[in-house]
């Protein structure tokens, strides 16, 4: 884009300094005309021989100028690419560094989320021992009472099937 904007203006100004060039000629030929013929046309090829070396010594310079504006975009460009490269490494750098933080810190969390659930799995466990110690002494208790309350009534029927004729002379509001 610099170089069709330097083109551009580069043309114009040759043709500006080519009008300029072509004006003075014509009006140093329409003097000259006006003289002597011979004198004319000699002061006419000095002239044209004077314009061609200004208009080759215009164009070198174009040209020179041209070749400086390639290099001197090929040395912005190159320098724009080390520049992206310096700050795509200064970010990679950096969001490592976050990721490791982050990585550091979500350790730290799941190490006291593990010491929590270790210390609540250690209660839960020690309430259950007792819940179970207790249910064991409740059950033990449970049956006991329950065999105690059996003999008993194996007593009471091991009585009445003795004394049968007992439970025959019983009157009904007796009972």
């Amino acid at each position: 884009m610099v170089e069709i904007l330097l083109s551009r203006s580069v043309e114009t100004y040759l043709l500006m300094a080519a009008l300029a060039v072509a004006a003075v000629g014509l009006l140093l030929l329409v003097a000259l005309v006006r003289r002597r013929p011979s004198e004319v046309i000699n002061k006419l090829q000095g002239a044209l021989a004077a314009i061609e070396g200004r208009f080759e010594q215009v164009e070198r310079e174009v040209r020179e100028e041209l070749v400086r504006s390639r290099q001197e975009s090929a040395f912005g460009d190159r320098q724009m690419r080390e520049e992206m490269r310096s700050a795509s490494g200064q970010l990679t750098e950096s969001l490592l560094g976050r990721m490791t933080e982050i990585a550091r810190l979500q350790k730290g969390q799941l190490d006291s989320f593990a010491r929590q659930l270790a210390g609540l799995t250690a209660l839960n466990e020690g309430k259950l021992e007792a819940l179970r110690t207790a249910m064991d002494t409740r059950l033990q208790s449970l049956q006991a009472a329950n065999a105690e309350k059996r003999d008993q009534m194996r007593a009471v029927v091991k009585e009445k099937r003795r004394r049968p004729w007992k439970n025959a002379w019983a009157t009904p509001s007796g009972r």
